[in-house]
């Protein structure tokens, strides 16, 4: 018979008897059965697929189940079921992988799954159903919705596709900076409930804390509230509190006259329940992501130009960072350092020196910085010089929008990313013969991030508003009618939309260049200018808000270093389990905190998208002058850093409160016990612009017990 079989996998054999005829002998001898009508079976399938010139391998398989119940249904049932055993086989040897993937976050093994984020514990329930949900995503995208061009270059490593356990879910928005001023004034709904305008401080917070909860289940990705949008709240609770002291006082037929002593006194109490609210909730509460909500609250003294909300933004933000500074208790009793919320301090000309007005907030920040790791810091005069005379907030731990006018006024919040797709510059590096090489074959990556990213954004043009009552008819990000079409805010600029970019400093060595040298300085911002106008020219031609972001690797720093294994070992280059940072200086290389940040500088004014610096520091909680020339540093030199101190860790075996080292590869011991079980260890990290409490990946952790001190 010349027949063709088109096989599973699409290829075409030729027709032969004989296979179905060894399968079907299986059968029977698993049955003990006779086959004296072997041959008229065979005949009567033959004689069905005479007709076919091409035929599908199920056809046929349904077709020897037909005839074979007509002989003998206990033989037919078993072939059957040896169908569904090779079929089980086939899908076995096919996705083994993903199945011990699977049983592993069930059995609470660790794999590089569980390992993703360092602030997400693989071993509780809640955490595994968003590890489960997020592979069948990822599944999914693999198989319908990305292009073959890209999921090539992802599996390659020479592009990451970010977030792909949520982008099956094609109507979900990445990172934001929530409108929370408009939420409270305006009133907002959650949960299908409508919330009023607050009537004090204490009510305002706890409804910004249910507002973050509930943002935090609508997308993926950082969010940013304001702390400022609560200072309109302190005078309402100055105003009923005065107004609650003068009734009592009348009942008593006592003078009203000399109460504002007992108004600060009880005001301030209020604040700092408020805040001490702020921190509780935002670390007790759980997403549907298995974690705290990614949370960082901007702090911006300035934000209102009235006195007196300054004055009472100031307040807000002194008691936040002694709430911080105070610390949070684990299950066993012992005062940690919380990852979240994630603290951004803005550095302006009234908070900078000694005889500045707010001096005395910067340096309860200084202090916080020394003990707890946060806030991170913003020069406000350089953000202002590079965004157009505004202040930007960072949305989650660096990713930034770009300046946009709504009726003529600098427009901030409500505002929030589309996603991230970055490229692996050392690999593009290693497989470009020379400079011009390089940037062509950076280029063919980008235009398929392009690509890609406009699918993205055209999936959420034509979502309904719906998808998400809170962020786009209840006034976190819009106050769209209900059922609309999110087309005007996903184009047009109010929304980012990023390419991002890690390893800088290797792709520079990759070309014989050092990279803590002038030339090797040149030649990394001639990478990142070179990115950054690809992103200015689509953005104009796609009216898509395009923007370059330096990249904050997490567990992909080891994925993007292993592709680099298959070539051959350059110092500085692929020598290492994981991959620099976005324009980093690599952190085993020595140089002081100031030549760091002025070689680092320059990068994050072509890195429009997002980006952030760092010095790491020893232990500096006794030297707060030391914090203070740091941060007057940051406000002249650069406009976005952080200092990463290291005496946070504390060991629940012996109560040891210091810096906890890893000794060896994943293993961290006390120095004071030599505990190192992690279950009794709390070590945190700066991770990748954000604070990390969970433990890392293999590349991770090498990358953080490589770091010297910058201090």
């Amino acid at each position: 018979m010349n027949i063709k079989v088109k096989k599973r996998d699409g290829r075409l054999d030729s027709f032969s008897v004989d296979k179905i005829k060894a399968a079907v002998l299986k059968c029977y001898n698993c049955n003990n059965v006779g086959i004296d009508y072997l041959d008229s079976l065979l005949k009567a399938i033959t004689d069905d697929l005479s007709d076919f010139k091409e035929v599908d391998v199920e056809d046929i398989q349904n077709i020897v189940v037909k005839h074979l119940k007509r002989y003998n249904k206990a033989i037919a049932r078993s072939y059957q079921e040896y169908r569904e055993w090779r079929a089980k086989s086939r899908d076995l040897r096919a996705n083994g992988d993903r199945y011990a993937k699977f049983f592993d976050i069930v059995s609470g093994k660790e794999n590089d799954i569980t390992k993703e984020n360092s602030n997400k514990d693989a071993r509780v329930i809640y955490t595994k159903r968003d590890l489960f949900a997020g592979m069948q995503s990822r599944d999914i995208w693999e198989k319908f919705m990305v292009s073959k061009e890209a999921l090539k270059l992802h599996k390659e490593c020479v592009i990451h596709v970010h977030d792909t356990d949520y982008r099956a879910m094609k109507s979900i928005t990445n990172c934001s900076i929530f409108n929370l001023q408009d939420m409270l004034d305006n009133g907002t709904v959650i949960n299908g409930k409508r919330i009023e305008q607050p009537k004090s401080l204490r009510t305002a917070t706890t409804i910004a804390t249910q507002i973050v909860m509930g943002i935090g289940s609508m997308q993926y990705g950082g969010i940013t509230m304001s702390i400022a949008h609560l200072a309109p709240y302190v005078n309402k609770s100055r105003r009923k509190i005065r107004r609650n002291i003068e009734k009592s006082l009348e009942r008593l037929n006592l003078p009203i006259n000399g109460i504002d002593k007992e108004v600060e006194i009880q005001l301030n109490n209020e604040v700092k329940d408020a805040m001490q609210t702020l921190q509780y909730q935002l670390n007790s509460m759980t997403a549907n992501s298995g974690q705290s909500p990614f949370i960082t609250i901007w702090m911006d003294i300035n934000e209102h130009s009235d006195e007196l909300l300054k004055n009472d933004t100031a307040l807000l933000i002194t008691e936040l960072i002694k709430q911080r500074i105070e610390g949070m208790y684990s299950e066993t009793g012992h005062n940690i350092s919380p990852a979240f919320p994630k603290l951004v301090y803005v550095l302006d000309e009234n908070n900078i020196n000694e005889d500045s007005k707010y001096y005395d907030v910067t340096k309860v920040c200084a202090e916080c910085s020394s003990k707890r790791l946060t806030p991170d810091y913003i020069s406000g005069k350089i953000m202002r010089s590079v965004k157009d005379g505004g202040l930007t907030p960072v949305m989650g731990c660096r990713s930034m929008v770009f300046p946009y006018y709504e009726d003529g006024k600098y427009k901030t919040w409500g505002r929030f990313n589309i996603g991230v797709m970055s490229v692996n510059l050392p690999l593009v590096a290693l497989k470009s013969k020379s400079k011009k090489d390089f940037f062509r074959n950076l280029t063919k990556a980008m235009d398929i991030i392009k690509i890609e990213q406009l699918k993205v954004a055209e999936d959420l043009a034509n979502s309904s508003s719906d998808v998400a009552p809170m962020l786009w008819n209840y006034g976190a990000f819009a106050r769209l009618p209900k059922g609309s079409k999110l087309r005007s805010l996903i184009y047009g600029g109010y929304s980012t939309c990023s390419i991002g970019y890690a390893g800088v400093a290797e792709a520079v060595q990759r070309f014989g260049i050092d990279y803590l040298t002038e030339d090797g300085q040149a030649f990394g911002l001639e990478i990142v200018k070179f990115m950054n106008n690809y992103c200015n020219k689509i953005r104009e031609e796609t009216n898509l808000g395009f923007s370059l972001y330096g990249t904050p690797l997490e567990s992909t720093t080891q994925k993007f270093a292993n592709s680099l294994k298959k070539y051959p070992p350059i110092k500085g280059v692929n020598d290492r389990d994981y991959v620099t940072n976005s324009y980093h200086v690599p952190v085993y290389r020595d140089i002081d905190a100031f030549s760091k940040l002025d070689f680092e500088a320059p990068f994050q004014e072509y890195s429009a998208g997002g980006s952030i610096s760092y010095i790491e520091v020893p232990d500096v909680s006794k030297n707060i002058p030391a914090v203070i020339k740091v941060m007057q540093y940051i406000y002249d030199h650069i406009m976005y850093a952080e200092i990463n101190t290291r005496n946070n860790d504390v060991c629940y075996e012996c109560g040891y409160k210091g810096e906890i080292e890893n000794y060896e590869r994943l293993e961290w011991r006390c120095p004071e016990c030599g505990n190192s079980d992690k279950s009794k260890l709390s070590v945190v990290r700066r991770t990748c612009g954000y604070i990390g409490s969970s433990f890392w990946n293999e590349g991770r952790e090498s990358e953080i017990s490589e770091r010297v001190t910058h201090l």
